[in-house]
């Protein structure tokens, strides 16, 4: 007689605010599906997607969180600080790129190349606020 008690399989743990409606986040659960790593879904009532996205890193089984609120979506791992998570993108303003965030966050327990083309790295954005502080000068 078999006792072996089902266990659920690792996931990447995706909490989104409420309000973000299924359809919406189709593509982001879609990403992580088609690179086979599993993703749960859970709601929250926080706006604070650095503080949702820490939460969900913490809670998922592989280290792994991605939060999103309003238009905000960003990846994050168990170790990494609230304040400074591994990727920040905008959320529910292009479906291939809303595909991008669940593939990436995949991508990281699998610990291949990301898609980075629907990406704004750091060094960007802060080579771009430089650029617009020396042109206000």
């Amino acid at each position: 007689m078999d006792r072996r008690i089902p266990t659920e399989r690792p996931s990447i743990a995706l909490l989104v605010q409420h309000g973000i409606t299924e359809d919406a986040l189709n593509p982001v659960l879609y990403g992580a599906e088609e690179e086979g790593v599993p993703i749960t879904l859970g709601r929250i009532d926080s706006q604070d997607t650095f503080a949702i996205a820490h939460q969900a890193a913490t809670q998922a089984q592989l280290d792994i969180g991605v939060g999103i609120s309003g238009h905000m979506a960003i990846i994050t791992t168990r170790r990494l600080p609230q304040n400074r998570p591994y990727l920040i993108t905008g959320f529910g303003v292009d479906p291939e790129a809303d595909r991008a965030i669940g593939a990436n966050a995949a991508r990281l327990v699998k610990r291949t190349p990301l898609v980075m083309k629907h990406f704004i790295s750091i060094h960007d954005l802060l080579r771009s606020a430089q650029t617009a502080l020396e042109n206000k000068v």
